[in-house]
C-alpha cells in the first residue's frame, strides 16, 4: 500500500466522516488579525486523528480552549500560536482567547466539509458539504516511496452552489488514493476560520461511515519536538533595487516560501541599520551593537498543508515614511521569515538582504 513520508500526510490520510466545520461566533472585540484551524484525518485502518489550533497577529500570548458540553475539554498556551492534537466534534466550541487583554474569539464546528461517500474506486470526480459561506479546495495523492515516478498530487477543479461542493480531477484516481479538503471562512474582517478534512479514497460504495472515540478525555499525544523545515524562494523584487524600490513604494513585498508541513509562516521587513536581527534557527550566533530594531511592516499566511505558499508584506505607515524620505538614498533592508507548525515548533530562515534604490531620472539633452 502506498504510503506518505511527510508528518503532515500521517496525519491527514485517514477514512469516514467526522465534523470538522464552523459557524464562527464573536465572543470579544479583538484588535489584530486571528485565526482559528482545526482538521480531521482518518487513516487505512479507521483511526481517527485531529488538530485544533488559534493565534493572532500579536505579540502575546495566546490560549485555545476546547469547550464541549459547557466545559473546557482541553486548552494550550504558547506565544501568537497554541496548538492542540485533538479531534474536533460536532457542536465544539473552540475559544482564543489573548492573555494580555483578554480578548477571544470563538467557531464553533458544525460537521463540514467532507466527502460523499461516493467518492471512493476509481473516479474522476468528487462531491461533498460545505460551509455555505466557505471557498474549499480538494486534492488527491499518492505516494508509493521516495523518488518513485508514480507518486502524483492532483488538485481538483471545484465547482460551488450554497452548502455543497463538486468538481472534477485532471485525470482518475484510484482506491490507493487519499483525497483532502480545505475549508476557508472569514466571518469577520479580521478572523479567518480554517478547517480540514481528509481520508483514503477506497474501494467501497458508499463508503462505510466510521464513529470517531470521544476524545473527551484524549490520550497524551506524543510530543513533536521537530522544528519545520522551509526555504525562502528568491522573490521578485530582489532582480534590482530599483524593483525593490518600486514594491516598497507600493506598500507591499511578496514573496514565496516552500514549508514541509502545515503551520503558520510569517515575515518582518526591518530596517537593516545595525541593530541585532533574530538568528536563523542552528545558525551561529554573533555579537553586535545592541540598538533597537525598526520594523517597516509585517505579514502572515497559514498553510493547511505542505509546499509552496505566498506571503505578502504590509509596510506600516512608520514604513512607507522611511522610503518617502529615503528620496534618491540606497534603502538596507533585511527581511526575516519564520516558520510555525502545529505543534508551536518554530524554525527562524537565513536573513534575506538587500538594498532599494530610486532609479536615477533620465538626463534630457540640450
Amino acid at each position: 500500500m502506498p504510503h506518505s513520508t511527510s508528518r503532515w500526510a500521517r496525519r491527514a490520510c485517514t477514512f469516514g466522516v467526522v465534523a470538522t466545520a464552523i459557524g464562527a461566533g464573536l465572543t470579544a472585540s479583538a484588535s489584530a488579525d486571528s485565526y482559528v484551524s482545526y482538521q480531521t484525518a482518518i487513516d487505512d485502518h479507521g483511526v481517527v486523528s485531529g488538530y485544533v489550533g488559534a493565534g493572532n497577529d500579536t505579540n502575546h500570548e495566546v490560549r485555545v480552549d476546547v469547550v464541549r458540553n459547557g466545559g473546557v475539554v482541553a486548552s494550550s498556551t504558547n506565544f501568537r500560536g497554541a496548538f492542540l492534537e485533538l479531534v474536533p466534534q460536532t457542536g465544539d466550541q473552540l475559544v482564543l482567547t489573548d492573555t494580555a487583554d483578554s480578548t477571544s474569539r470563538s467557531a464553533t464546528v458544525d460537521g463540514t466539509p467532507t466527502f460523499d461517500g461516493t467518492v471512493c474506486g476509481t473516479t474522476s470526480s468528487f462531491s461533498g458539504d460545505r460551509a455555505a459561506d466557505g471557498t474549499t479546495d480538494v486534492a488527491a495523492s499518492v505516494y508509493y516511496g521516495r523518488y518513485d515516478q508514480r507518486n502524483r498530487f492532483l488538485t481538483g477543479t471545484v465547482t460551488t452552489a450554497g452548502t455543497r461542493f463538486s468538481g472534477t480531477f485532471t485525470e482518475p484516481i484510484g482506491p490507493n488514493y487519499y483525497v483532502s479538503v480545505d475549508q476557508t471562512r472569514k466571518p469577520a474582517p479580521d478572523f479567518t476560520v480554517y478547517s480540514s478534512y481528509s481520508r483514503p479514497v477506497g474501494s467501497t460504495c458508499p463508503a462505510p461511515a466510521v464513529v470517531a472515540t470521544p476524545a473527551a478525555a484524549p490520550a497524551a499525544p506524543v510530543a513533536d519536538t521537530t522544528k519545520p523545515g522551509g526555504t525562502l524562494l528568491s522573490p521578485a523584487f530582489l532582480s534590482s533595487r530599483s524593483s525593490a524600490y518600486r514594491a516598497l513604494l507600493k506598500g507591499v513585498l511578496t514573496s514565496s516560501v516552500s514549508i514541509t508541513e502545515p503551520g503558520l509562516v510569517e515575515q518582518t521587513l526591518y530596517l537593516d541599520d545595525g541593530a541585532k536581527l533574530p538568528t536563523a534557527t542552528a545558525a551561529a550566533k554573533k555579537a553586535k551593537k545592541a540598538k533597537k530594531l525598526t520594523v517597516l511592516g509585517k505579514g502572515r499566511t497559514f498553510a493547511s498543508k505542505a509546499g509552496k505558499l505566498s506571503v505578502s508584506v504590509k509596510l506600516s505607515k512608520a514604513g512607507k515614511a522611511t522610503v518617502r524620505k529615503a528620496k534618491a538614498k540606497p534603502i538596507k533592508l533585511a527581511l526575516v521569515t519564520t516558520v510555525r507548525d502545529l505543534s508551536g515548533n518554530t524554525r527562524t530562515l537565513p536573513v534575506k538582504r538587500f538594498v532599494a534604490k530610486r532609479a536615477a531620472a533620465a538626463k534630457v539633452k540640450k
